[in-house]
């Protein structure tokens, strides 16, 4: 699996090879490629990958990512928290509200039977 982690960009310099900046993530920088984007300044956020920012993002998607990812991570270390992983995917709603009406009608019979 593929992910893009949100990286706030400090500062950005134009070389030979392209334009390039500095990034933090967690009080870690790291030189990322910005080349890929049109206008970009310091201080937006972008979605990284492979050390190259993809997208500029706004401030509230980069929060909503990284929520996501704390909660993924602590679910994968077996450190579940189920207030954690609602924040984290609590864009997502209830599942319930997104599915067909099929299987809605699926989803009830199956409760019905527990």
């Amino acid at each position: 699996m593929c992910i893009a982690v949100p990286e706030k960009i400090v500062s950005i310099r134009e070389t030979e090879t392209g334009l390039w900046g500095k990034t933090e993530r967690a009080g870690v920088v790291h030189e990322t490629d910005l080349s890929l984007l049109d206008a970009v300044r310091a201080g937006d956020w972008v979605l990284v990958f492979r050390g190259s920012a993809l997208r500029v993002v706004p401030e509230e998607e980069a929060m909503r990512v990284e929520a996501a990812l704390r909660a993924v991570s602590s679910a994968a270390v077996g450190e579940e928290d189920a207030a954690m992983i609602a924040a984290g995917f609590e864009d997502l709603g209830n599942p319930d509200d997104r599915l067909p009406p099929h299987l809605k009608a699926m989803l009830k019979n199956e409760k019905k039977d527990e």
